[in-house]
């Protein structure tokens, strides 16, 4: 009995289900066709964004649906059905629906992290360690319904809902493209391999105290191409700009309005601080205000403060969950005795013996509270919780791509620098290859002013829509802590009351055989 139910729970769980589905029946070769029909316009995912004055007029709502299976071998896997409304301008149609797997959305998240500065792009569903190809499965629903606040919240953000890249993510219809826009490497398990290696290498390996095996790329690349720049040839500026970065943004959305701050020439305010956020600026390099900096040093440790939280209550689930299986199987072991303490009082002909009944019927009672409360920790704190971790981590890569921002411009002031040195030191040659020396040079140094002009005009974007994103963040992230934290006491507080209700008439009845001690159980 213990074996079959302890079999028939691991064929439920997520992680098993795809052994369980094989064991049982091979999975139809040709899965029926998911239908392509856009139907009803559903009532949209409740989402909140960051308040724009400038926001453009229109709708646009995205729904994930329908998860199937598509594929065969090696390459089998789950696509999700993507049904879009529009009134946008540039749409051709007013509603649509393609199918999308996983590595898509991943895509649509990267294009967006890369060309919305300073916007606080949503964090995609972690992927599971073993993979799970059965559309059926709880952990694919999981993901379907992150999937659907996801783009739920790039909908109705002023800002996302312009870009191109989600544009072509919701009307592409020719699978082939999307093969050079999300290479092979980047699907399915392959990509958890890359990734984690790029991980490890950006963040774990440290070769000496100057820092990451990435950091000290980094800087032998800018040594590179300050040689090079010597040497009368210059560096690309883009190459300076690290890889989230790099792509060059598309034509701008329209810009929200700042509400608090006074920029100057080079726009030099931080969240209406009235702090400079440069000093020196174009020439001389940016300095971030310190308000930035205090607001990203605390955000970076909110995250992990509530990683730590987030151990723990997975911690305080499972101590409640091994609870109540701990009280079921002592009140297995009772049960067992009774039947041996029955069969005592027949060979030995005596009604005298010990009443293990009373006391595995109370333990057994005290087992499904625990449960319960597991249960209801999961649903009314975990979830809340891990999406506030995903926010906080989505907030911490904003602020972590404008410090790149600011070092990109940085790194082309000194470039200009060099290269405007190097020029004067030349003085005026005589025509000849030194002439022609230094006017490479001095174009060099023109195409990087031109650079560094068009990294001011993404810093001033960026630091004008932190100026929004940071504030709906704290807010979002209070009101939904807030939530999950009053739900969770509630839900504790219903826990207790249900052990204390189903342990009640037992306990009476145990008070009543104490009262003739001391053969209270005999």
């Amino acid at each position: 009995n213990a074996q079959g139910q302890y079999r028939a729970r691991l064929e439920d769980s997520p992680a098993m289900s795809v052994d369980a589905e094989s064991a049982a029946a091979p999975p139809p070769s040709n899965p029926p066709a998911v239908s392509m029909e856009v139907g009803v316009r559903p009532a949209p995912v409740e989402v909140s964004v960051p308040a724009y004055e400038a926001a453009g007029s229109g709708d646009l709502q995205i729904e994930v649906s329908d998860p199937h299976r598509a594929g065969e071998g090696m390459s089998k896997h789950v696509e999700y059905k993507v049904t879009y409304w529009s009134t946008l301008s540039g749409y051709t149609n007013v509603n649509g629906c393609v199918t999308r797997r996983y590595s898509d959305f991943e895509w649509l998240w990267k294009q967006l992290r890369a060309t919305t500065d300073g916007v606080i792009v949503p964090s995609l569903p972690q992927k599971t360690l073993v993979a799970n190809d059965d559309p059926t499965s709880a952990a694919i629903e999981a993901r379907r319904r992150h999937l659907a606040v996801f783009v739920a919240r790039i909908a109705a953000h002023p800002i996302m809902r312009e870009s191109k890249d989600l544009q072509i993510f919701l009307e592409e219809q020719d699978k082939a493209s999307w093969s050079e826009r999300v290479p092979w490497y980047e699907r399915g398990i392959t990509s958890d391999a890359v990734r984690g290696v790029s991980d490890w290498f950006n963040h774990t390996v440290r070769l000496d105290d100057s820092g990451t095996a990435a950091n000290l790329v980094s800087a032998a690349a800018q040594g590179i191409s300050g040689v090079a720049a010597a040497a009368g040839g210059a560096a690309s500026p883009a190459e300076s700009l690290p890889a989230a970065a790099a792509p060059p943004p598309p034509p701008s959305p329209p810009q929200p309005a700042a509400t608090t701050s006074q920029s100057g020439p080079t726009g030099d305010v931080l969240l209406g601080s009235g702090a400079p956020a440069s000093q020196g600026a174009p020439g001389g390099g940016i300095v971030e205000d310190q308000h930035f900096l205090d607001v990203a040093e605390y955000v970076g440790k909110l995250k992990g403060r509530l990683d730590k939280l987030s151990s723990a209550t997975s911690a305080l689930v499972k101590h409640a969950q091994l609870t109540g299986s701990v009280l079921m199987e002592f009140a297995r072991v009772v049960v067992d005795l009774d039947e041996t303490e029955a069969k005592a009082k027949a060979v030995f002909e005596t009604p005298a013996g010990v009443e293990w009944t009373n006391a595995a019927k109370l333990f057994a009672s005290a087992s499904g509270p625990p449960d319960a409360q597991a249960a209801a920790v999961t649903a009314a704190f975990s979830e809340p919780l891990d999406g506030a971790v995903a926010l906080t981590q989505a907030c911490v890569t904003a602020c972590d791509a404008r410090k790149a921002i600011v070092d990109h411009y940085n790194r082309l002031c000194k470039q200009i620098e060099r290269l405007d040195q190097k020029a004067a030191a030349m003085g005026v040659p005589d025509p000849g290859p030194r002439r022609e020396e230094k006017q490479k040079l001095e174009l060099a140094a023109s195409d990087t002013r031109i650079a560094r002009t068009q990294a001011m005009g993404r810093y001033d974007k960026c630091r004008q829509h932190m100026e929004h994103e940071l504030v709906w963040f704290h807010e979002e992230l209070a009101r939904t802590m807030g939530a999950a934290l009053k739900d969770l006491v509630v839900a504790q507080g219903a826990s207790a009351g249900q052990a204390a209700h189903a342990c009640a008439g037992h306990f009476e009845e145990l008070r009543a055989m104490l009262r003739s001690a001391p053969a209270a159980f005999v």
